[in-house]
């Protein structure tokens, strides 16, 4: 049985976001629903947002310090620290309405072990907010998924980020689930894909409570580490929780690839070229690289690359990426 009563541990890792950490907790301390814990997790901040965060008078809130160590550490910490039934996240530039906590604690049951609304985004350059229609769709049409279509979320990117859903501790920790620390792409996917594998059903809920503040960042076109590593991670967490994979499906995995080899081939990367190549055989080999191709033509990229991406030559991709990222 859910337990509406139960205590909520709220895990918000932040970095450098002392203009708006304030904003976020006092968000959270104005929910509907008032059983919770919060649990800040400082990444190493050098602007004073951990002691802002430590001024706000509280007793639900607690401030854990870390060096600077990267989101997946953060949240892994605040993972261990929680004491919460269930545990939702959120980052702490970002801030939820007041009925977030009671509209996603309410969306669970005995046969559903997670549930999820949708994330508004808010961009403060002007711009109206906006809600993503083919996602809105898919929650306004699915009250509930179940095991065999996962796939749908999977397919639509619903899968790709912790902060618009509601987990159960006892999953999480019997099943030994946490962020993957190598990684710094997709590590939400990876984990929401490892979580998703032990339970039968989500709750989809057609409310957009949580509003995802959309800021100019300098960490566009960054370079990420362990790229084969991720990209494996991404495939093997998804076959086991995956059971029927679509045409979309592959379209997705070839985007990944393509992020990949993008991101080992860019300027910004500080791999030698043959460390560079090296990486890209790695990708090459995965098993979902040959079945991905099949969706090479929905991509639009030029022939030449895919002539190349079909021929699996690393040399030849590398140097044709390259190229194209030194101009």
């Amino acid at each position: 049985m859910v337990n509406n009563d139960a205590l909520v541990s709220i895990i918000v890792p932040t970095y450098n976001a002392a203009p708006y950490i304030a904003s976020c907790i006092a968000s959270l301390m104005a929910q509907d629903y008032s059983n919770i814990e919060i649990i800040v997790v400082d990444d190493g901040s050098d602007d004073g947002t951990a002691e802002k965060a430590e001024n706000i008078n509280d007793s639900r809130i607690r401030v854990l310090r870390l060096p600077h160590v990267g989101v997946s550490r953060a949240r892994n910490a605040g993972l261990e620290a929680a004491n919460g039934e269930y545990i939702i996240f959120i980052d702490g530039d970002d801030l939820v309405e007041p009925h977030h906590l009671s509209t996603l604690v309410g969306g669970l049951s005995p046969k559903a072990d997670c549930s999820m609304i949708q994330m508004q985004i808010d961009f403060i350059d002007g711009r109206p907010s906006e809600l993503d229609p083919v996602c809105s769709a898919i929650y306004h049409n699915n009250t509930y998924v179940e095991k065999e279509d996962f796939a749908i979320l999977f397919d639509n990117y619903l899968l790709s980020s912790p902060c618009n859903k509601i987990y159960k501790t006892s999953i999480i920790k019997d099943n030994d689930i946490r962020f993957d620390e190598k990684i710094s792409y997709a590590e939400d996917l990876v984990f929401n894909l490892q979580y998703f594998r032990h339970i039968s059903c989500v709750r989809m809920i057609p409310a957009a409570t949580y509003h995802y503040i959309k800021y100019p960042t300098s960490s566009t076109g960054r370079f990420h580490l362990n790229t084969a590593y991720t990209l494996g991670k991404i495939e093997i967490e998804a076959a086991k929780t995956i059971t029927n994979p679509t045409e979309d499906s592959k379209l997705i995995f070839l985007k990944h690839i393509m992020w990949g080899l993008v991101n080992i081939s860019n300027t910004k990367s500080p791999l030698s070229s043959r460390e560079a190549t090296n990486e890209i055989r790695r990708i090459l080999r995965l098993p979902t690289y040959d079945t991905s191709l099949t969706a090479l033509h929905r991509l639009g990229i030029n022939k030449i690359l895919g002539l190349l991406l079909r021929l699996k030559s690393a040399n030849l991709i590398y140097q044709a990426l390259h190229h194209r990222f030194s101009k």
